[in-house]
C-alpha cells in the first residue's frame, strides 16, 4: 500500500504550469522632425511637439506624463494614429485593458499597417478571455511582422488555452524558427508536445530548454517527470540530480527523486533527497505538506528497521 501512496505522489506532480504572454513590447521611436517622426506625420507642429514629449516620458517609464501629453497631441490632431497606439501601451500596463483596446483600435483603424499596435491588442483581449478575438489579432500582426518571436509565442499560448494542442504546437515551433533561444517558447512546445502523447519529442524538447537555460530546474524535474513515466528511471534520477544542483532550494527536485529511489527498492538513499524536501517545505511555511512527508520518512525508516523474514 505504501508504494502505491508514494506513487500517486509522484504522479499528481507530472505537471508544468503554462507560461503566460510576455510584457507589452514598446516600439522604438526613431529620430525625426516635428513633422515627420516614425511615419508620424503632421501639419500641427504643436501636435508634433506633444507627441515627442509623450515619446521622452515613456521612455524613461514616466507613464502618466506621457499619457497625458499624447492626449494633448490627439486633441490637436486626432490622426496621430502612434499617440493612441502609445495610450494603449500605458493603459496596458497599468491594467486597464478595456480602455486599452478602445485605443489600440483607434490606432489600428487610422493605421491598420501597425504591427505592434495588432500585437499589443491581441495581449490586452487575451487578459480579458477574448481568445478568438486575441487570436485574430496575433494572426494579424504576424501578417505585418512574421519575425516576431514572441507574436507567434503568444498565438500559440491562445490556442493552448482553447486545448488547440496542434495550432499551439505549430505556434511555439514558428516562435522558435524566428528565434531558437525563446525558452518560453520551448519549454511551452515541451509541455504541448507531452500532452499530446508525442513523448520523445517532448523529451528531446526539454532537454533543449535544459541545455538553453543553465538554470532552468523546473524543466530539468519536468524532464524527469516525464522520463519516469517512460520507464527511463537511471535518466529520470540524472535529470532530478541536475535539477538539484541547479536548484538546491526546488522541494520537487528532491521529493520526485526520493520517491523514485524509493519505487527502485533504494530505501535507504531515498531517505535523503526526502528529508531535504521536508525541510524546504518547512522553511517556505508549508507545514501539511511537511507533516505529509514526515509520515512518508517515518513509514520508510519503519520498513528499514523491521527485520526481514
Amino acid at each position: 500500500m505504501l508504494k502505491q501512496i508514494l506513487y500517486s505522489h509522484l504522479l499528481v506532480i507530472v505537471s508544468t504550469a503554462l507560461l503566460t504572454p510576455i510584457a507589452v513590447g514598446k516600439p522604438v521611436i526613431m529620430p525625426g522632425t516635428k513633422q515627420l517622426i516614425q511615419g508620424v506625420y503632421t501639419q500641427d507642429l504643436e501636435a508634433a511637439g506633444y507627441f515627442q514629449q509623450g515619446v521622452s516620458d515613456y521612455s524613461v517609464g514616466n507613464l502618466a506624463a506621457a499619457y497625458s501629453a499624447f492626449q494633448k497631441a490627439v486633441e490637436r490632431d486626432p490622426s496621430i494614429a502612434l499617440a493612441y497606439h502609445y495610450m494603449g501601451n500605458v493603459l496596458l500596463e497599468n491594467g486597464r485593458n478595456e480602455e486599452a483596446i478602445a485605443e489600440f483600435s483607434k490606432a489600428i483603424e487610422l493605421d491598420p499597417s501597425l504591427a505592434e499596435s495588432h500585437y499589443n491588442l491581441g495581449i490586452a483581449l487575451y487578459r480579458q478571455g477574448r481568445l478568438d478575438e486575441a487570436i485574430a489579432a496575433y494572426q494579424r500582426s504576424i501578417a505585418i511582422n512574421s519575425r516576431n518571436s514572441n507574436a507567434y509565442y503568444n498565438l500559440g499560448v491562445a490556442f493552448y488555452e482553447q486545448k488547440n494542442l496542434d495550432n499551439a504546437i505549430e505556434a511555439y515551433r514558428q516562435a522558435i524558427a524566428v528565434n531558437p533561444k525563446n525558452v518560453k517558447a520551448q519549454l511551452n512546445l515541451a509541455i504541448a508536445l507531452e500532452q499530446q502523447g508525442n513523448f520523445d519529442a517532448a523529451i528531446e524538447t526539454y532537454q533543449r530548454v535544459t541545455n538553453l537555460d543553465p538554470k532552468s530546474a523546473n524543466a530539468q524535474v519536468s524532464l524527469g517527470n516525464l522520463l519516469v513515466q517512460q520507464d527511463r528511471p537511471a535518466e529520470a534520477i540524472v535529470a532530478y540530480n541536475e535539477a538539484i544542483r541547479r536548484q538546491p532550494g526546488n522541494p520537487l527536485a528532491h521529493y520526485n527523486l526520493g520517491i523514485l529511489l524509493y519505487q527502485q527498492g533504494k530505501l535507504q538513499e531515498a531517505l535523503s533527497p526526502l528529508r531535504r524536501a521536508r525541510k524546504i517545505y518547512e522553511d517556505q511555511g508549508n507545514n501539511s505538506k511537511a507533516t505529509e512527508l514526515t509520515t512518508l520518512i517515518n513509514q520508510i525508516k519503519q520498513r528499514l528497521e523491521t527485520p526481514k523474514k
